[in-house]
């Protein structure tokens, strides 16, 4: 069996790809540039690689055609910033490329289909937020991605494929975001530990969010994958309950960790956070339980990097 991942270089890519290697798995990436061997921590040689550009159809085809997979899982995209700052790139790549990948897959045979979307969709606020709520989203990145949930449910139906939606909150982990949005300006929050001094001007910083560590992001998509039969084709993934935390606290925690750390200076206008997401049906049908609370997150991502011991 082989699992292809596009979008196999970010950061919940290659803890995928890393984790289902171990487990024994027959695993090929998909992206535009090869991987670093950061990213996939000496596994470059070990797993199978496409040079692919998803906006162009002849290389999707050319990919699955070549990789022959039995299950995709679809990371590949472009943030909220980039999006709102190029629309039409943003639905090229969005939107187009994931319908050419659904396109192939159900050529192909694809088994299951695991397309990344976000709490985006809901449009942000204080939650809770679960599935069965009608969408509220507020930006081309949210609106784009909840429409591709419509196509990939409109392909299931048609096509006798099983397709899953993992609507994930607040990603945090050692690996750089590539893009502008949110998870950005959380990764930038993390360079007070060098001791520098930020400053952030769009947030005031009482923004909320459910903070996932990757590690919980990933092994949610793995019990996705590998559930025999999922009771629903949208699922909410995020860490505890406890992690719905402002920017602020998440920045405190940091400086309790790395007590040597620079400070952050909020002066923006408060806007819609992401909020509290309800998890059962994470919990209760895939029996998937998040650990990680934010504190342990980042001290996991600070020993692993050498900023702690």
């Amino acid at each position: 069996m082989t699992i292809l991942i596009f979008g196999g270089t970010g950061s919940i890519g290659t803890g995928l790809a890393t984790n289902l290697f171990d487990q024994g798995e027959h695993v090929a990436i998909a992206a535009r540039h090869s991987p670093t061997c950061n990213e996939l921590s000496g596994l470059e040689n070990k797993i199978d690689f496409y040079c692919c550009d998803i906006t162009n159809p002849n290389d999707v085809k050319a990919t699955i055609e070549s990789a022959q997979p039995n299950q995709v899982i679809h990371l590949a995209a472009m943030l909220i910033g980039d999006c709102e700052n190029n629309p039409q790139r943003a639905n090229a790549v969005n939107v187009a490329a994931t319908i050419n990948i659904l396109k192939e897959a159900v050529v192909a045979g694809v088994d299951r289909f695991i397309f990344a979307s976000t709490i985006a969709v809901y449009g942000g606020g204080r939650g809770p937020f679960e599935e069965t709520m009608n969408p509220g989203a507020r930006s081309i990145y949210g609106a784009g991605k909840y429409y591709c949930e419509i196509i990939g449910n409109r392909f299931a139906k048609q096509n006798n494929l099983s397709f899953l939606a993992l609507r994930y909150s607040g990603v945090i982990g050692p690996s750089k975001v590539k893009g502008e949005g949110m998870a950005a300006v959380r990764d930038r929050i993390k360079k007070i530990v060098t001791g520098e001094n930020i400053d952030i001007n769009f947030l005031s910083g009482e923004e909320r969010t459910q903070y996932t560590y990757i590690d919980d992001a990933v092994g949610a998509t793995i019990a996705a994958l590998r559930h025999p039969k999922p009771s629903f084709p949208v699922y909410n993934v995020a860490g505890p309950d406890e992690n719905c935390i402002s920017y602020k606290e998440y920045y405190q925690m940091i400086r309790s960790l790395a007590p040597n750390s620079g400070k952050v200076n909020f002066t923006g206008p408060s806007l819609r956070g992401g909020g509290h997401m309800v998890t059962k049906r994470l919990r209760d049908d895939l029996g998937f339980k998040p650990q990680f609370t934010v504190q342990e997150a980042l001290r996991d991502e600070f020993i692993k990097t050498g900023i702690i011991r």
